[in-house]
């Protein structure tokens, strides 16, 4: 079998990826040429592969694989889940025999934010056991695994010191999926811990840069903004003895909001 136009294709499609600003058409044409390919010799979407055929398989990860990157620049969840989808049976079904691929670590590192980052921990945990042992101690898996348990024990501070160590840039569009996550459970803590926040800490805290944005997170929390621009929270019990926050303590939440926003 003559891999050659294969190999071309692959090397014009990977540099095209990694390229700073790819052009995502041109990316999706070559992937769509080399699908037609490995298809065509029975390589991509066999129901049986040959391991006899090595080398093909080779090629067809690695393609796949960068479908999974063209799918993150692109933020595309579909296409993103899709490729993964497809790709999988490469690294598990196929590891006794194939040579371990660098980027296996951190392609499943960023499907484990993914499935974070959607909050689909069930499924996350499904994953991880796939995972060998000594592969968790990878800085692309132990990444996701750490937020996973900072989000469970409601750690926001501790997720602050965890996105400064993100292991790539490519975890940036799912670490802004998680922002959003994390937003409605900050919005949760907040209403029921302050009787009333000024707008511009509002916006700190929530991670907010748009206005129509806070706006539209206190109608659905049946929050009340004054004409002092101060957010007042509809508390289900009147509480003489509720404390208002201290300046400290309004001024460390700021700054963990800040430093989510500079990480990302």
């Amino acid at each position: 079998m003559d891999f050659n136009e294969l190999y071309r294709l692959l090397s014009s499609f990977t540099n095209s990826v990694e390229n700073d600003f790819p052009d995502f058409q041109y990316c999706n044409e070559l992937l769509t040429q080399l699908k037609i390919q490995l298809a065509e010799q029975n390589i991509l979407f066999s129901s049986k592969l040959e391991k006899q055929n090595i080398e093909g398989l080779k090629i067809a990860r690695q393609t796949l694989e960068f479908a999974v990157i063209l799918s993150v620049k692109m933020k595309e969840n579909k296409s993103f889940e899709r490729h993964i989808s497809q790709l999988k049976p490469y690294y598990y079904d196929y590891e006794n025999f194939l040579e371990p691929s660098e980027l296996k670590l951190k392609i499943l590192g960023i499907y484990l934010l993914f499935l974070l980052s959607q909050n689909r921990i069930a499924e996350f945990h499904t994953e991880l056991e796939l995972i060998k042992i000594e592969e968790r101690k990878s800085k692309f898996i132990s990444f996701p695994m750490r937020l996973e348990e900072f989000i469970l024990d409601g750690n926001y501070f501790k997720i602050r010191e965890a996105f400064s160590e993100k292991p790539s840039e490519l975890f940036d569009f799912f670490l802004e999926e998680l922002i959003l996550s994390l937003r409605s459970q900050i919005a949760e803590c907040v209403q029921v811990s302050y009787p009333h926040l000024k707008v511009k800490d509002a916006f700190e805290i929530l991670m907010l840069k748009d206005k129509n944005d806070l706006i539209e997170i206190a109608q659905q929390n049946d929050w009340l903004i004054s004409e002092d621009d101060t957010i007042h929270f509809k508390l289900e019990n009147d509480n003489e003895n509720v404390q208002i926050p201290s300046d400290r303590l309004i001024r460390e939440i700021i700054t963990y909001a800040k430093e989510m926003e500079r990480i990302i």
